[in-house]
């Protein structure tokens, strides 16, 4: 409707004013007027109708004005619902999951069910002999992050024996020498001022003195005694640990060098003690030189007083200075006064500090303590790795039986194939070998869902517990493997992801889930897919129900939630991975249409990102790179995950929709902690903490921040100008004063290398110059 136009044009009344729906909008403004306007515009409706002329009446008691009201209430609700329901009608702007489902069904997207989650537990078994652990055994976890216990079942027949159960590893020590002499407690004999010869193998060492010695405690909480010794020079680092000797002598004699050039001194008593290829330290003032005798003879010598003979010994020594000719050595006139030091003791067994944290390198090789006793089935071909902070890792590898060590200990071999640890392990680690994979999800068995009706076209059932278990399968079509089994009649029938192509005698059904995630049961109608048979209670399901994100942290599955003869008690070193929600509306507005593209075929890099999100990984960034190797391109998928190893599931899922023969390289990207540091300005009408916290929400917004796993970039540069954008978008801002990254001044773009993302969330400080200046001192504070 339209008024007569009047005199003054800005008195025009447009109603309704044009719709105004730019492209690209997350809601849709069709309520395009209101209460006020319509009452306006239904009031200056009425000198355009003959029959109203004579009606002047504007006050809001007379009875026609409240008529108008009231359809002016009419039109504003009727608006509101015009806007809602044009909103749910298209995916870009719909809210509701129901009208989300209907739409992405349109395209013949199915929307994803919740996964279960996945664990390897280390087993315990109770003595003597080996358990079989049959498939669906199931364990409990405790509560954890307001989230209730949690059931897994085993996987598959395992076997398991009590000589498989667990191991101590032995402290890892370095294998040389180092730059300090450490003994253990136990094995110093040794005083301060004493000499000591460092000797390995037929070498003949290096001599010292000790010029103090003290009990530590080391950074591995064990004590040792630590000496500080002035050598004759100074001894190498690098030197190997094993076979080295630290000996003391416990006897000494004088002499005199009797021939300089082939450094023979002859003592001046018999000792019977210096035998020949024994190692002596020579000592001359305060100068040391450790050697070796090469020869030992007896000599008598008359006294010149005439009284009986005296007999003493004669050594010839080894070159007592690598290097150095014997002759300059021992060339001085004054060839008295050379003490040679001899029957060398032990005077403490060398160590080194035990290791704290534990590489790859490390573990592998490494002894445990012993008894290993030899498993009377196949020794483990997996371990699970336990460290003192309650971390764990699952390597490939065994612990074989060490037959260099008359204990029976035993050493861990990792396979060869078994990559770097991310993050060291913290030492003292227990290695577990009895391992079970299990899945999320609790069995129902024998569920009646209820009776056949061959009358009846499309019969369906809704399961009684929910959700239904959905697990990881990269070999499915779809990635996951449903838990459900239907019989009908003690028959089984098929899963079909739709009645399209099946014929009327085909025996299977479809299940979906609703809004409310129960799962429906759907039969044929008899022309796409079999009717039921007429039956009482003939249509049975055995399936298992819980699945979801939500995942038991490590050492919190401890329970058994039957007994099973046998088996003692389990735990999980490494926490729950896998496992994700069903589709929220954000995920279907996201992944529909991506996934629709690939056709189900990953060919483009773009559908193998969307493949990679239909998964269930949080962020995804595929390329091409070159493969030194095998020289040849190949396509690398960099990912973010909700926690968990799923780049082994992620690949063959991958695969499983593209050609098998493409090389493909899926890794998890590595995260890059940085503190990101703004200085805002904020409108004196406005409380600075609440918008300062309102910027830290818009930034890091799970799903629509900039900074969130979701969003940023991997791999590629984050502009400052983005940021600055979103910060000025939040209420009571004025402007950015400053940004710093790391301490500096923020650069146009933060990049982020290849397979690698900026971590800006737990680094985040949003405030006035105050916080910049604290962010930068701990910076500095922790680069110094």
């Amino acid at each position: 409707m339209s008024t007569t136009p009047p005199c003054c044009p800005c008195d025009v009344l447009v109603h309704p004013p044009p719709p105004d729906i730019p492209a690209g909008l997350s809601a849709l403004p069709r309520q395009l007027a209101g209460f006020p306007e319509y009452r306006r515009a239904l009031l200056g409706e009425i000198p355009a109708h003959a029959p109203l002329l004579g009606w002047r009446a504007r006050e809001g008691d007379d009875r026609g004005v409240m008529l108008l009201e009231m359809w002016a209430y009419v039109l504003d609700i009727l608006g509101f619902y015009d806007e809602r329901i044009a909103n749910e009608s298209y995916l870009r702007t719909a809210v509701l999951r129901p009208s989300l489902r209907r739409l992405v069904e349109l395209i013949g997207y199915r929307p994803r069910p919740a996964l279960g989650a996945k664990v390897v537990l280390a087993a315990i078994a109770e003595e003597p002999r080996p358990l079989l652990l049959l498939a669906g055994t199931s364990f409990r976890s405790a509560a954890f992050d307001g989230e209730p216990p949690q059931v897994f079942e085993s996987s598959a027949d395992t076997v398991i024996e009590p000589k498989r159960n667990q191991w101590t590893l032995r402290p890892v020590r370095g294998a040389t020498l180092g730059d300090q002499v450490l003994l253990e407690p136990g094995s110093a004999g040794i005083t301060e001022g004493q000499l000591v010869l460092l000797r390995g193998g037929t070498s003949p060492g290096i001599a010292g003195r000790v010029a103090g010695k003290e009990t530590i405690t080391a950074l591995d909480g064990a004590s040792y005694v630590r000496l500080r010794v002035g050598w004759g020079r100074r001894p190498d680092p690098e030197t190997a640990l094993a076979g080295l000797d630290l000996l003391s002598p416990s006897l000494s004699a004088s002499g005199a060098v009797t021939n300089a050039a082939r450094t023979t001194i002859q003592l001046d008593a018999f000792q019977p003690q210096i035998l020949e290829g024994s190692p002596v330290i020579l000592r001359r003032g305060d100068e040391l030189h450790a050697t070796t005798v090469a020869s030992t003879a007896r000599l008598t010598t008359p006294l010149a007083t005439g009284g009986p003979d005296t007999v003493v010994t004669v050594i010839t020594v080894a070159d007592a200075v690598p290097g150095r000719s014997r002759a300059r050595l021992f060339s001085r006139r004054d060839s008295s006064g050379v003490v040679v030091h001899f029957h060398m003791v032990v005077a403490g067994r060398l160590t080194r500090v035990a290791r704290t944290h534990l590489l790859r390198d490390d573990v592998d090789g490494a002894l445990v303590e012993a008894p290993v006793r030899a498993p009377e089935t196949a020794p483990p071909s997996a371990l699970l790795l336990h460290d003192g902070e309650e971390r764990g890792r699952r390597v490939g590898g065994t612990v074989a039986i060490d037959s260099r060590d008359p204990l029976g200990a035993g050493v861990v071999s990792l396979d060869d194939d078994e990559e770097e640890f991310a993050r060291p392990l913290r030492a003292p680690l227990t290695v577990y070998g009895n391992l079970v994979d299990a899945t999320r999800g609790e069995s129902v068995f024998g569920e009646v869902l209820g009776s056949g009706d061959a009358s009846r076209p499309f019969q369906s059932f809704t399961l009684a517990r929910k959700p239904l278990t959905y697990l990881a399968q990269a070999q499915a079509p779809d990635g996951r493997l449903s838990t459900l089994e239907v019989r009908v009649n003690g028959i089984l029938w098929t899963e079909a992801p739709s009645f399209f192509g099946a014929g009327p005698g085909d025996e299977v059904y479809i299940v979906r889930e609703n809004d409310d995630h129960e799962s429906i049961v759907t039969f044929g109608d008899g022309v796409t897919g079999a009717r039921l048979p007429t039956g009482m209670g003939n249509v049975v399901a055995r399936y298992r129900h819980g699945a979801g994100a939500a995942k038991p942290p490590a050492n919190s599955i401890t329970q058994l939630a039957r007994p099973t003869k046998g088996l003692r008690r389990v735990r999980n070193p490494v926490a729950a991975g896998g496992g994700r929600d069903a589709d929220r509306p954000q995920d279907l507005r996201r992944n529909a249409p991506t996934s629709s593209l690939t056709l189900g075929r990953a060919v483009s890099l773009l559908d193998f990102e969307a493949l990679a999100y239909d998964f269930g990984v949080r962020n995804a960034r595929a390329s091409w790179a070159w493969d030194e190797a095998c020289q040849r391109a190949v396509v690398r998928l960099w990912f973010i995950s909700d926690g968990g190893d799923v780049a082994q599931d992620l690949r063959a899922y991958l695969i499983g929709q593209a050609d098998p023969n493409t090389p493909l390289e899926v890794s998890e990207a590595a995260a890059v902690a940085s503190a990101l540091v703004i200085d805002l300005e904020v409108a004196p009408r406005f409380d600075a903490a609440t918008v300062e916290a309102e910027v830290i929400r818009v930034l890091t917004d799970p799903e629509t921040g900039l900074l969130s796993l979701r969003n940023i970039p991997i791999g590629r540069a984050l502009f400052r100008s983005r940021i600055f954008e979103r910060v000025l978008s939040a209420d009571g801002v004025t402007s950015v004063r400053a940004m710093s990254l790391d301490g500096r001044p923020a650069p146009v773009a933060i990049a982020a290398d290849e397979g690698h993302y900026r971590d800006l969330v737990s680094g985040l400080r949003v405030g006035g110059t105050e916080a910049a200046d604290r962010v930068v001192a701990e910076a500095e504070a922790a680069g110094a």
